[in-house]
Order: structure tokens, then sequence, then C-alpha cells
């Protein structure tokens, strides 16, 4: 285990009694983990049916049999639970099985968390097909037993569990007395985890599933009014036996919840660029647990850096008026130039969460304010960046960020949603200065980000390398970050890295590049990556993966890489030293890239670290990190921040058993005039101010096509500004289908450009622009 103790032992009870249509899949279930330390206990009442057959074949790979009467089920599991000498507990029913893998992500949860008790996704199946899957809702943390008393607001409307889906500590059931109260035949869980609320039991939920429970006809909990008539009486006795007083909130006086929601998910351009990847997890993770997503971007991505889109915040409201929303969250706004009153508006009509993907949302104009506090009492116009990404003219800094605290403070003002609590700490201690006019700050809650772990997975490293192109015999080190932004902190690192001299490194990099980076060690540039599947192929192909950024809100590429089998390294700063556990996915060193280079070699020279990282590290992203535990803490921000009950929210989290499909963005803002591209022209890059850069684009050969926008059909005077490295060069020009002309480019280098100017015959409206190249670089 990650804490250097041995993988602890595990003791499951199953009683039964005549299941032999389903006890060998149960036993199977058990022997199908390849747990090292497993103690599998079966108590059977005397069966008469297949039952004792199938446990004679069985018998020696189990750790008791007993097939003798007895008084039923509760009597079976506390026989059971005196032969059990595990560490960690749990009875798993002779008609329901363990899901692949769930006692080792369960020991795993236990190592690396201060639990008594271990929950994870119990997936319903009626005649062997996944109709729904259930987790808790309840919090982190000890257990309620508020809640498990109100039965017809917490526990029937499905806050808590599903038995097979929880274990729990040897210690823990002994200091609850125990046993199982065996003369309840229904409700001998419930009962018990009263008695766990009552010694003070702290939870801790996992996203994975732990437990396959069948739905049948057979079964005991099948007609409904039987085991909730006994549970009244369970809690009856429970109150008199301890003297206690509790009486359950009227139905009238509840508020009016739903389990299932229409939710918009609201941003400026989109499913790209990291927010945007992440703001579509998002989506997705809240349609797994079946509410209505729909999307609308302010811009199509096209048309960014067009300089006046045609939209107007009204534009935009009407837009997420029309999908009729019980909630809106709000993503990135800034890329398209977006009102902070925008967000006022939204509010008045519907209840609004904004998600901090960065620090825009509580700041005059950046996304990052490094070591600046201005931002905690008033940015304005000695803003120390004020040409940076997003930019803005100094002198409208300060209104910018009067507005934005004037919204967040309004009487129905958003609540704002972090993606780490270090990120909800800095909104917090914004959000804490006096400001004049505010009615109340913002709630801030912190919830988890997303991760498709269908996608990011481990796969063969040296397959992954030969796709890429990259060498099968050298230690990799990726940089997810580029090294063409200063916050990203490559540079500082490759320094530190160079002076180690490991033999056979190379270093490889996504993102921002440089054209004329000079460093002390290989590196190979892959530039911007578009698809996740080749993102996680990057990751699977290094032996590390090292973000030497120095302020990130969270850092999902981290997990992107432990998820794909990776170990992670990064600074123990901001958000980043929560995207790894240290010792069990990565490692997070002091704040200074000697200390990180020194980490990497550390682990170079460590191979069996490396493979135990990656194995913990897989196992710890499907537990904490998965689509369903994103789902949960996300359900849990919003409670949090749902002080008035405008979201109302229910106790209910179910997932649906197939994957859900994602609808189309809605786009506000329409290409009425300049042009969009189409094919073989890149997504907007970052600017690149030392080479005098604003954002821009890669045209890819052979060849690329765009589409102009014409006012009026005749004659146009089209103009492209470019810069070519490529001696040589040459582009034909075709529009509509008829030939344009070809022109010679000038050899300029990445420090200075060109504008070719050229005559084109337009149609009226749309027309598609062939570009076609001479010459073009492969990499």
């Amino acid at each position: 285990m990650p804490s250097g103790r041995a993988w602890p032992k595990i003791s499951i009870v199953t009683p039964t009694y005549n299941q032999g249509a389903y006890i060998e899949e149960t036993l199977l279930s058990v022997l199908h983990q390849r747990y090292p330390n497993v103690e599998h206990i079966v108590m059977d009442g005397g069966s008469t049916d297949a039952t004792p057959a199938v446990l004679e074949r069985y018998r020696d790979r189990l750790a008791h049999v007993r097939s003798e009467p007895d008084n039923g089920q509760s009597h079976a599991i506390n026989k059971g639970m005196a032969l059990a000498t595990g560490e960690i507990l749990t009875w798993l029913n002779s008609d329901d099985m363990l899901a692949p893998g769930a006692l080792a992500a369960v020991a795993l949860a236990f190592d690396t968390n201060q639990a008594d008790m271990v929950a994870g996704i119990c997936r319903l199946y009626r005649d062997g097909e996944l109709v729904s899957q259930h987790i808790t809702s309840c919090a982190e943390g000890p257990l309620p037993l508020g809640d498990l008393l109100d039965l017809d607001g917490a526990w029937n409307a499905g806050q808590f569990f599903y038995q097979p889906e929880v274990m729990f500590t040897r210690e823990l059931w002994q200091r609850a007395g125990g046993y199982v109260n065996d003369w309840l035949h229904y409700s001998m869980d419930y009962e018990m985890w009263l008695r766990f609320a009552e010694v003070g039991a702290r939870l801790h939920v996992i996203g994975r599933p732990v437990a396959w429970f069948r739905l049948h006809e057979a079964q005991k909990t099948h007609v409904t009014a039987r085991f909730q008539a006994e549970l009244v009486v369970c809690r009856r006795d429970f109150l008199r036996q301890r003297e206690m007083a509790f009486e359950p909130p009227p139905a009238a006086a509840r508020p009016a919840t739903r389990n299932q929601l229409r939710i918009t998910m609201l941003n400026d351009i989109g499913p790209f660029y990291g927010a945007g990847i992440a703001h579509v997890r998002m989506a997705r993770a809240l349609a797994w647990a079946g509410h209505e997503v729909s999307l609308v971007s302010i811009l199509d991505r096209s048309i960014l850096g067009i300089e006046s889109p045609h939209y107007t915040s009204a534009d935009v409201v009407a837009r997420v008026v029309e999908t009729r929303p019980h909630l809106v969250i709000v993503g990135n706004l800034h890329a398209a130039g977006a009102d902070a009153f925008l967000l006022e508006e939204l509010c008045e009509r519907f209840p609004v969460s904004v998600v901090m993907h960065d620090f825009w949302s509580i700041t005059g104009r950046c996304a990052y304010p490094g070591k600046c506090e201005k931002y905690l009492h008033g940015c304005d116009e000695t803003c120390p960046t004020p040409d940076e990404y997003p930019a803005l003219a100094p002198e409208k800094i300060a209104d910018e960020w009067r507005k934005k605290r004037l919204v967040l403070g309004g009487a129905h003002g958003p609540s704002l949603l972090a993606n780490s609590a270090w990120a909800a700490g800095v909104a917090e201690r914004a959000l804490a200065a006096d400001v004049e006019n505010v009615v109340r700050p913002a709630a801030v809650a912190p919830f988890h980000l997303s991760f498709p772990l269908d996608v990011f997975r481990p796969r063969d490293p040296m397959m992954c390398r030969e796709l890429l192109g990259l060498p099968a015999d050298k230690f990799i080190v990726l940089l997810p970050g580029g090294v063409g932004e200063r916050r990203k902190g490559a540079m500082a690192f490759l320094d530190s890295l160079g002076r180690l001299g490991l033999p056979d490194l190379l270093v490889v990099t996504l993102g921002m590049g440089d054209p004329e980076l000079k460093t002390t060690v290989p590196v190979r540039q892959l530039g911007q990556i578009h698809g996740q599947l080749k993102v996680a192929m990057a990751h699977s192909a290094a032996d590390l993966v090292v973000a030497p950024s120095s302020e990130e809100t969270f850092g999902q590429t981290v997990v992107e890489a432990i998820a794909c089998g990776t170990p992670a390294l990064a600074y123990a700063v901001t958000g980043t030293c929560e995207a790894i556990r240290h010792g069990v996915t990565g490692v997070l060193a002091e704040a200074d890239p000697d200390s990180l280079a020194a980490a990497v070699r550390d682990l170079y020279e460590r191979p069996e670290a490396r493979r135990d990282l990656a194995g913990w590290g897989r196992l710890y992203v499907e537990n904490e990190w998965s689509e369903f535990a994103a789902s949960r803490r996300l359900y849990l921000a919003l409670r949090a921040v749902d002080a008035d009950g405008r979201i109302g929210l229910g106790r209910n989290i179910r997932f649906s058993g197939q994957a859900p499909a994602l609808p189309a963005f809605q786009t506000v803002a329409k290409c009425e005039e300049g042009w969009r591209p189409c094919q073989g022209i890149s997504q907007l890059e970052y600017p690149l101010p030392e080479y005098g850069l604003g954002p821009f684009r890669w045209a890819y050969g052979p060849g690329a096509v765009v589409e102009l926008f014409a006012a009026e059909a005749g004659l146009h005077r089209v103009m492209l500004s470019y810069r070519n490295v490529q001696d040589g060069q040459q582009v034909a020009l075709r529009c509509n289908g008829v030939e344009c002309g070809a022109y010679d480019l000038v050899t300029t280098g990445f420090g200075s450009g060109r504008m070719l100017v050229a005559n084109v015959a337009l149609e009226e409206g749309p027309n598609l622009l062939q570009l076609r190249f001479r010459t073009w670089d492969t990499t």
C-alpha cells in the first residue's frame, strides 16, 4: 500500500439460503478480484436446492463454509462475522456480486483517507441489463444521524446506501456493538447504520463501482411496503432505547426538490482549450446523473479574434431563456469579451453558478494575478499586465473590477464553484474585502473536475511512442504545458534538469512552443495536440509527467497523466498540489526548479517506485476523479451554495446505465462578416509577444479552406497576413472552384510578417477560398 502497510485482510460474509441460481456468480465475483488478502465466509442456512453442490465445488477456495439451519439472514451474518479476522468487513448477499477491482479500490480508499466506512457505486441489474447506478449523496465525514432518522426526507429519498456498496473497519463494527439486529428481517443494515452514526463513524465515498445488485421478484425487498413498515418500527425502538426525541419535518414544510434538473452550461467559445474541455466534461458528469443539459457558447470558435462579433448581452440571455433552465452554470466568458453585468441579467431570471476555471471573475481583467494582490481591494489602471491575455485597456480595468464585485455581492448574485480548495480560498479571501453596496458576498464551494477514464487509461508505452514518432530507448519527461508561457515555468525547470546530466533523457512538450528554443537538454516539441485520444497517448508514452507551473486553479493535465498510468510531479503550491496525492499518484516538490529536477532524478533511478505510483495512481483516479465522483462532488457543491433553495436538488443521485449523449453547442454570435476557417487551419493560438505576434492560427499543408463572407457580390480585395519560414513557399488560391492565381511568399521567419493582397470575385454571402501550399513542415 502507499502507506507501506501490507494490503489489509478483507472479510466478506455471504449469508445464503436456496440461492442456487445465483450463488456461483457471487462466489466468482470475489475469487476474480485477484486481491491478495481476502477471507470469504459462506453461511448456508441448510439449503435444499443446488446451493450445497455449488459450495462443495469451491470449498477449498473459501475460508469457511457452514451449512446448518439458522434463524434467518441476520443470524447468519452474525455467525459469519464471529469467524471473520479481517481488518475490513462487509457482507455480500448470495444474489449480489462485487464489481471487478472493488476490493483493491476500497483498500486503497481506506489507506489514503481517515475513514471508518467506504461507500462506492452500486450497479443495479435486472435480467442481466444495467438499469441504474446509485451513489450516496452524503457528504464526506461523520455519518449524519439526523438524516438517517428522517426516513421520508433522506433514507426513503435515496440519500444513503444499498448495503453491498459499503465496507467498514473491524474497529467500527466492534465500537458499534459488533452485531446486526437478528430480529429484523429487512432493515438490519439501516439499524446498524444508526449505531455507526451514533458512535461517530467517518464516511469516505469513492466514484467507482463496488457492488452489482440484482433486482428480481424473489428478493425480500421486492415489496416495498413490507420493509418500509419495519423501518418505522426500527427507528422508534432506536429512539426509545436511547430516550431520544426526533420529530421529522412535516411534508408540507419540506422545500420542493427535484432529482433531475434542466441545466444550461454557458461559456465563451464552446469545447475548446483547457477550460472549454473541463466545461464539457462537467456537462457530461451532470448528464450521467440524469440532468437535462443544454450547451450554449457565446462565440463560435471560428470567429474568435473578429474585433466586434455581433452579439449583445440580451442575445445571450434570450438564448439561455429558450432552454428553460432550473440552473445556469457559467464557465469562462473572457474570450468573448462578455460584460460582467451579463451575469446579473441571468441571475434575475435563474439560479446561476460561475465556475472558476481561472480567476477572471474576481479580478479586473486577468486570469491569474500571480503575486499581484490588487484584486483584493481594487484593480485599476496601474495593473502590471494589461496587455496579457485577456487584455483590457488600463482605463477600463477599475470599472470592470467594480462591476464584478457588485454582481457577486448582489441580493441574487451568482455562487462561485472552484475546482480546488485552494482556488475557493482565494475567492473567499477576495470577497471578504469590504466593497460599497455589496448586499452579501457570493457563496463559494469547491468541486471536483471530471475525467473520461475510458479515454485516459494506461496504454502500451512503446506503441504510443511509435505512433507519435518518439524514440523507444529514451527516458521521456513530458511537459504538458509547453514552453511558451511564463506561468507554466518550463524554462527554469529545463535549466535545472539540464544540470543533472541524465544520459538518455528526452523532454517532450505539448502546447505553446518556441521555434527558437535553446536549452541544455534535448527537447521535442509536439505543439498543440487536438483530440483527447492523442493527448492520452502522449501521457502513456512518457515515463514521467512534470507540471512546473507556479499558479493553477487545479491542473487537469496532471490527473489525465495519472489516469494513463504515468506518475506526475509538480510543485506543492496552488491548485496543482490537489491534483497529485504525494506518494500515491506522484511527487510534490518544494517550489523551486532544483527540487523538482531532483525528484525527477530520484524516480529516474527507482523504476520500482514508478511502477508502484503508476498502479496506485490509476486506482486512485478511478476512486476520486471519475465522472461519477465528479458528478457527486458537483451535487454537494450545488447544495452547499443553495442557501435559499432556488436550485432545489433532491437527495437521490442515480446514474444512467448507458453513457449519455450531449447535445451540440448552440452559438449566440453569428459570423456576418470577416472569415471562418473550415479545414487545414488550427484553432486560435495564444499570442507570442516575444515575436510581436498576437493571436494567430497555423495553416497546415498541403492545403486549407476558409469561408469568406461578402456583403455584396463583386470583386473584393482579400488580404492575407502571414509569417512564413519555408524557403521557396508559394500559395495558390481558388475561390468557389475558380482559380485566382499563385503567389510567392516572402520568407519572413517568425519575427516579422507580410501581407498578400489578391483581387478575388466573391458572391454575396459565404464563399469558399482554397489555399494550396508548395511546401510544408510535416512536424
